[in-house]
């Protein structure tokens, strides 16, 4: 079986009422020491009859509720033949704006006592403005949060000769802390349209995920497809649900077969093998050749090669060095968390 997989882009944010603005003092790079830290060790300067080649790298705080805005700083160098530019200024500035909004609204700037709320957006825009007598403007964008490099996009907003503007966007909840393991897989899950929460302020990561709520996010993961068939054969899948469509897409595509042939159980609790299952299948049951470390999945078991395939692709390493727990619920900070180390590596 081949699906063709496109991640869903943040296409566009629904946005807020506009509120009065106001600037943000930040951080910004303008000595050629400092430029030149931002250079890694890959990169080549271009010859001399090339265009120059910009790189910026963001840094900023994770947004948390309560929190004022934080600081970010924008680093960023040019090449201009053999010469590493910084750029003439240097600044970012906070916006949000609210998931129920108008999209015709515009982004709330936020003051720098203001305090991040959760269910909302917030983007970091970053701008950097260069010596356009020097060099020609191109694109090649990194964001670090907390050191590390991000897992969602970085959106050109626009470029011109001498001028470049950038967004970093992120969603709040309420109940997924920074240092969790599933903090970055729920940002991506949220930005690529994968999920948003069980309402707009909180994720549940430890909520039991159910049957119709995975299958929908894989089925979101994967693009959304039309399902090619219009036979359903699950009584208890109605063409009016949620999930109608992701599980006619997941049984054309063999990867589940239902409880029984009339049966799908979509508000049944997901479990453990069964996520790596469709996972598997939905990658096209690649063959596996590796060690068992579990003594709680048998090797006569349906799951086995799916269990095995993702230990080897690092999507689990269970629940310890030796037990897989194949029969245990899969939370929702979980299952994002499988779904992120499958699509988004």
């Amino acid at each position: 079986m081949k699906i063709s997989y496109s991640l869903k882009r943040l296409s566009g944010v629904i946005l807020s009422l506009v509120l009065l603005a106001a600037v943000i003092p930040f951080s910004a790079l303008t000595t050629k020491a400092e430029a030149e830290a931002n250079i890694t060790d890959n990169e080549t300067e271009p010859a001399a009859d090339e265009d120059p080649i910009v790189k910026i790298s963001l840094t900023c705080a994770d947004p948390q509720p309560g929190q004022t805005a934080p600081e970010c700083t924008v680093q960023a160098a040019a090449y201009a033949s053999s010469e590493i530019i910084a750029p003439t200024e240097s600044h970012a500035y906070w916006e949000y704006c609210d998931i129920n909004s108008p999209l015709d609204a515009d982004w709330i700037r936020m003051e720098s006592d203001d305090t991040f709320s959760a269910g909302l957006y917030y983007r970091a825009i970053f701008t950097d403005i260069f010596d356009e007598s020097k060099y020609t403007l191109s694109q090649n964008v990194q964001a670090y949060i907390n050191g590390k490099a991000s897992t969602t996009p970085v959106a050109d907003i626009y470029q011109d000769d001498n001028e470049a503007q950038y967004e970093y966007v992120w969603y709040v909840f309420s109940d997924t802390p920074t240092d969790t393991f599933y903090y970055d897989p729920v940002q991506w899950a949220v930005m690529n349209g994968v999920t948003t929460g069980v309402i707009p302020t909180v994720f549940s990561p430890d909520t039991t995920c159910s049957r119709a709520q995975f299958v929908t996010f894989l089925w979101r993961t994967y693009g959304s497809p039309e399902p090619e068939t219009t036979v359903n054969p699950f009584t208890d899948v109605a063409e009016d649900s949620y999930y109608y469509k992701a599980v006619l897409w997941a049984y054309e595509n063999n990867i589940t077969t239902g409880l029984s042939s009339t049966v799908f159980g979509p508000d049944y609790d997901c479990l453990r093998e069964q996520i790596v299952t469709f996972l598997w299948r939905a990658c096209g049951e690649p063959p596996v050749v590796a060690d068992n470390p579990f003594t709680d999945v048998a090797s006569d078991q349906y799951y086995t090669d799916a269990v095995l395939w993702a230990v080897s692709k690092g999507i689990t390493t269970g629940t310890t060095d030796t037990t897989f727990s194949p029969a245990n619920n899969a939370l929702r900070g979980q299952v994002v968390t499988f779904l992120y180390r499958t699509y988004a590596y």
